[in-house]
């Protein structure tokens, strides 16, 4: 192997290399972001469901946001669609 046939080779791995780890930052990266998007979906879902329990029990939309941190809007679209479902 020649000098120059040397120098790109190992031009090539070095390369090959930075490609790799680009991959597998890119990866755990899209991993991690998946995951914080699972979570907090996860929360919105508990939340809500926390919500049509206290939707139940006869709480008013202030004392439900208070809790759950919702804002009164929301609730109220919640409890409408409660209403939807209970009429139909």
């Amino acid at each position: 192997m020649t000098d120059e046939e040397r120098k790109r080779y190992e031009k090539y791995l070095i390369n090959t290399a930075k490609e790799r780890d680009a991959i597998n930052t890119a990866k755990e990266e899209g991993r991690d972001e998946g995951e914080k998007i699972g979570i907090e979906k996860g929360i919105e879902k508990k939340a809500r469901e926390t919500t049509i329990k206290l939707i139940k029990k006869g709480m008013t939309n202030e004392e439900i946001s208070e809790i759950t941190d919702f804002p009164v809007t929301e609730i109220q679209k919640i409890r409408k669609e409660l209403e939807n479902t209970e009429i139909k």
